[in-house]
């Protein structure tokens, strides 16, 4: 199964994100889902965007998602210092750095 994003049209962070995702050869073995388009039971097992679910079945929500991308294709992470903040928009819009507490595990597709 490929890794699996969530992520919001509205979140700057995702927009990040997806940004730097585009810029390497992952791109196109992620699948995508925008955050409105889920169903209630998958909305339930996401507290924040952008979420990264791997293979293994990790998730990764904000700085562990972007910290991910980095360690995948470091040539093409360039444009980031080593002290950006990279975060997560939770889905009331409140922004932050690491990945809240008590996420609940990833519903299946």
């Amino acid at each position: 199964m490929a890794p699996r994003l969530v992520y919001s049209e509205q979140c700057p962070n995702c927009t990040r994100f997806i940004q730097a995702l585009d810029a390497t050869p992952a791109a196109a073995s992620v699948q995508r889902y925008e955050v409105g388009t889920l169903t209630p039971q998958q909305l339930r097992s996401v507290q924040a965007v952008p979420t990264l679910v791997l293979d293994s079945g990790e998730v990764l929500v904000g700085t562990a998602a972007f910290q991910w991308l980095r360690n995948f294709a470091p040539a093409e992470m360039g444009g980031w210092a080593s002290g950006t903040s990279l975060g997560y928009e939770d889905l009331e819009g409140a922004q932050g750095e690491n990945a809240p507490d008590g996420a609940a595990p990833w519903a299946s597709f």
